[in-house]
């Protein structure tokens, strides 16, 4: 007896089940897929903490530099291979110039030389533009890394006690010494800050420096929902004390936008004693930092240890 063919019909309610069922397993597997992502840049960021732990423990227990100096510990800062044609600026963990020459930095031995570290998946140190330019390794990426150094925390000991707090977007970060009344809006942090996923558009592909301060944001492109369409949220941050965690930081977490209501940089403020008066900004934008009679000064190596002016 012949096999009965499958109808029209049938055949439409098995592609209308097909269709039904890859629908609903679709948005499962984005889910994963964001999932798995916000896990690896975890684990990336937690290597860059390690790797920092690594180096201090070979160089007297303190966070490499962000770049060298003119005087050890408080001159003005020097752009390795600054005036050789070609030589991007960058930060000394990133990049070093040996015989005029880009070369990998301070950081890189402790990671095995492993590039692909410094991306996140989410991204993929792509550029907003979709333009690339040549990294340190000769190869061509939006930005060198997805993350960056918080350059003001050079010369941490392993250890060091001091205390990292925020204040709230709008609140006037134009002052070195925390005013007390700005000092009860301050949020702590669970810890001192070392690498950030930083905001690619403001300012990561324009200063491709490896380095995170002043007016700098940071991405939130986690913690999203892809199903419902909901943008991200949060960052990774890379702490001292070797982990990495999620963080959500205060403001509209518009990355596309810069303004008044961002979180940045020049939010951050630290303190060893926890007293309202004793809180200091970390970054080093002109005009907050207090004046000698001829100079500004300059933030040392080895500020956060002990900070006050």
């Amino acid at each position: 007896m012949p096999r009965r063919a499958f109808t029209l019909i049938e055949l439409l309610i098995v592609i209308a089940i097909i269709a039904l069922l890859i629908g609903i397993a679709l948005p499962a597997l984005r889910g994963a897929r964001t999932s798995a992502q916000t896990l690896k840049c975890l684990i990336n960021m937690k290597s860059f903490a390690a790797a920092t732990n690594g180096y201090a423990m070979d160089y007297k227990d303190q966070v490499f530099p962000a770049l060298p100096r003119s005087k050890w510990p408080d001159g003005p800062r020097l752009w390795p291979g600054d005036g050789i044609p070609d030589i991007p600026r960058a930060s000394i963990w990133a990049q070093d110039v040996k015989g005029r020459k880009r070369v990998p930095g301070l950081l890189w031995p402790y990671l095995a030389n492993n590039q692909s570290v410094g991306e996140c998946p989410g991204n993929k140190r792509r550029s907003t533009s979709g333009s690339e330019q040549e990294n340190i390794w000769f190869t061509s990426t939006g930005v060198d890394f997805d993350y960056t150094f918080f350059d003001e925390v050079e010369g941490t000991r392993l250890g060091c006690q001091t205390s990292f707090a925020y204040i709230p977007p709008r609140t006037d970060a134009t002052q070195f010494n925390l005013r007390a009344n700005a000092a009860v809006t301050l949020t702590r942090m669970p810890g001192i800050p070392l690498f950030v996923e930083e905001n690619t558009k403001f300012n990561n592909e324009k200063s491709r420096d490896g380095m995170w301060g002043n007016e700098d944001q940071l991405s939130t492109r986690h913690g999203g929902n892809q199903r419902s369409g909901t943008p991200g949220r949060s960052s990774h941050i890379a702490w001292l004390d070797g982990s990495s965690t999620l963080f959500v930081p205060p403001g509209d977490l518009r990355e596309d936008i810069e303004d008044g209501r961002d979180f940045k940089a020049l939010s951050i403020y630290i303190s060893l004693s926890n007293r309202d008066a004793d809180w200091y900004a970390l970054s080093d934008m002109a005009g907050r930092y207090p004046r000698g009679k001829n100079a500004t000064w300059n933030m040392p190596y080895g500020f956060v240890n002990a900070p006050k002016p």
